[in-house]
C-alpha cells in the first residue's frame, strides 16, 4: 500500500538553535515565555511538544511527570539530548526524545494530558491532518496550546505600509518558507538512534522506526 501522508518541512542539519534563535530573538522568546506560562497547565504527568527542537521551551514544562520531545529532524533532538540529558535537575520531569513526522504520530489514544504545538502548525502542508492526529492523542479534559504563525501581527503590517516587505498581510495568500527543504514520506522510513516511545512505552535506544517499533 502506497504512504499517502503529505511531505514533512524538515530543519535537519539546519543551524536553528544558533543562526534563528540568536540575541536578536530575545523580546520573541520571552513574549513566548509569558503566553506560555499564563495558558500551559502548569502541572500534570504527561505533556508532548511538536515541533519541539532543540528543547528551546522545555524548561516550562518541570511541573510535569514525563515530557515528550516529538520533532522530524533527528539533528534538533541530538542538541536536546545534549541540553537537557534524559530527566530535569531535581530527576523530574523524565524526558522521552520521538523522532516521527506529526502525521503518523506513535501514540495510543488519549495519552497526553497536555500537547503544545510551538511555532510548528505554519509548515504543516495539510494541517487539519495535523490537528485531527492532536486531538486523538489528548486525554478527555486535556489541554492543546497552540502559537502559529500570524501574517496580521504589528511588525508585517508596519513593515509593509513603510514600503520595507513586498507582500501584503491583508490579502489571502499562502506564504512558504523555500529555505527549508520538504522531505517526502516514505513508507517505514523514520529510524533513529534516539530514545523513541511508540504507544506510550519506551522502546529503548536501538536504530528502529519510530512509529512501527
Amino acid at each position: 500500500m502506497n504512504d499517502t501522508r503529505p511531505p514533512v518541512c524538515s530543519y535537519e542539519g539546519s543551524r536553528y538553535s544558533t543562526e534563528f534563535w540568536n540575541t536578536s530573538r530575545a523580546y520573541e522568546d520571552g513574549a513566548e515565555r509569558v503566553a506560555m506560562r499564563a495558558m500551559l497547565p502548569p502541572t500534570g504527568r504527561t505533556l508532548m511538544e511538536i515541533g519541539a527542537g532543540f528543547g528551546r521551551l522545555a524548561d516550562l514544562y518541570s511541573g510535569y511527570d514525563t515530557v515528550v520531545l516529538f520533532d522530524y529532524a533527528e539533528t534538533q533532538l541530538e542538541q536536546a539530548v545534549a541540553r537537557l540529558g534524559q530527566q530535569g535537575p531535581s530527576g523530574k520531569p523524565k524526558y522521552i526524545y520521538v523522532k516521527a513526522d506529526f502525521y503518523k504520530m506513535p501514540f495510543v489514544s488519549g495519552l497526553f494530558d497536555t500537547v503544545t504545538m510551538v511555532r510548528t502548525l505554519h509548515h504543516a502542508v495539510d494541517a487539519p491532518a495535523v490537528l485531527k492526529g492532536v486531538a486523538s492523542i489528548l486525554a478527555p479534559s486535556g489541554a492543546f496550546v497552540l502559537e502559529f504563525a500570524n501574517k496580521h501581527n504589528l511588525k508585517a503590517l508596519a513593515r509593509y505600509l513603510l514600503g520595507r516587505q513586498d507582500w501584503s498581510p491583508l490579502i489571502a495568500i499562502r506564504l512558504s518558507l523555500s529555505s527549508l527543504t520538504l522531505t517526502s514520506i516514505p513508507a517505514g522510513s523514520g529510524s533513529s538512534s534516539l530514545p523513541v516511545a511508540c504507544s506510550g512505552r519506551p522502546c529503548g535506544r536501538s536504530r528502529t522506526t519510530a512509529w512501527a517499533c
